[in-house]
């Protein structure tokens, strides 16, 4: 029998195995519930945050003219946008853009979540946090809307334009540690410090 090291769905294991069953639990996680979601497998290789990888994350706000365009187009704005953030970020080692998870929010706020993965070895955090949050918005406009063109996305009609680029580490601190700075944690340890 073939048994897989993350995620297994040989020997009657799968994402439906709970703790206990005999299945391996990668990184101590279970394939249920979501446990691996923040999880990345890349070039036959698994990388979780805080077991055998470290993740720059950054926020992005933007504005779309034709949001029936962007909804034909929202592979081509992701891949646009993690080819953008790998070429910023890459300054000690190269980074590809599918090693970089994006969640993009087209509805109340314009907004795109990122997780850059450092997995190659020779990585620093420190230069690239510098190098990718020293760009001006402007610069990474510029590297979108070519990415967008490359794709053959009509970027006039599209009207895709960056309002905001932020590192959610540096302004949420520890409390932003998930890259959404969770209000509620920060407010019940000043409670709990009050009591």
């Amino acid at each position: 029998k073939t048994l897989e090291v993350f995620c297994p769905v040989t020997c009657g294991c799968g994402s439906d195995s709970p703790r206990g069953s005999g299945c391996p639990t990668p990184f101590g996680y279970t394939c249920s519930g979501g446990e691996v979601q923040g999880c990345l497998t890349w070039d036959g290789k698994h990388f979780c945050e805080g077991f055998n990888a470290e993740v720059l994350r950054a926020d992005i706000l933007f504005s779309i003219v034709d949001f029936l365009m962007a909804s034909d187009y929202a592979s081509e704005i992701m891949l646009a946008l993690q080819t953008a953030l790998a070429q910023k970020a890459s300054v000690t080692q190269p980074v590809h853009p599918q090693t970089i998870q994006l969640e993009l929010n087209f509805d109340w706020e314009l907004s795109a979540k990122g997780k850059i993965w450092l997995i190659e070895d020779g990585m620093n955090a420190t230069e690239m946090t510098s190098a990718l949050f020293s760009t001006t918005l402007a610069d990474l406009q510029v590297a979108v809307d070519s990415s967008l063109q490359s794709f053959g996305v009509p970027v006039n009609d599209l009207g895709f334009a960056l309002t905001s680029f932020s590192n959610p580490d540096a302004i949420y601190g520890p409390y932003g540690a998930d890259g959404y700075g969770d209000g509620y944690s920060l407010l019940n340890d000043i409670r709990d410090k009050l009591t």
